[in-house]
């Protein structure tokens, strides 16, 4: 999900991960009564890069298991403040580590065209 999150939708109430500790805007989460509510978006963990990585082959794995299941292709959400937009944007990632040139991010989670012929 990225950074724009809140701590009352998150397994466990663990704070939401992004490329840096950049809080966003408003979530969606509950509010101290329980009730739905628009709320300040919770302090986001930085992701180690160890982790970037995890979720790189996440990325690649769920595709795989998408094309392997007999779907024609797999679309990621990218905008909007998503994680992989994050990784995207010069003005929320401000990491200094093997992560930071965002091209590999993107590259990494391309889509790359199907070998089998359209039906």
């Amino acid at each position: 999900m990225g950074r724009v999150s809140h701590t009352s939708i998150q397994i466990a109430g663990q704070p939401p991960v992004g490329p840096s500790e950049q809080q966003g805007g408003m979530a969606f989460g509950y509010n101290d009564a329980g009730t739905p509510d628009m709320l300040a978006a919770s302090q986001p963990r930085r992701l180690e890069t160890a982790e970037v990585r995890e979720i790189v082959r996440d990325f690649a794995q769920a595709a795989v298991n998408a094309r392997e299941a007999g779907f024609d292709g797999v679309e990621i959400h990218g905008a909007n403040g998503y994680l992989f937009e994050q990784f995207l944007n010069p003005h929320v990632n401000d990491r200094d580590d093997a992560t930071a040139a965002r091209a590999r991010i993107a590259a990494a989670c391309c889509w790359r065209p199907s070998t089998r012929r359209a039906r």
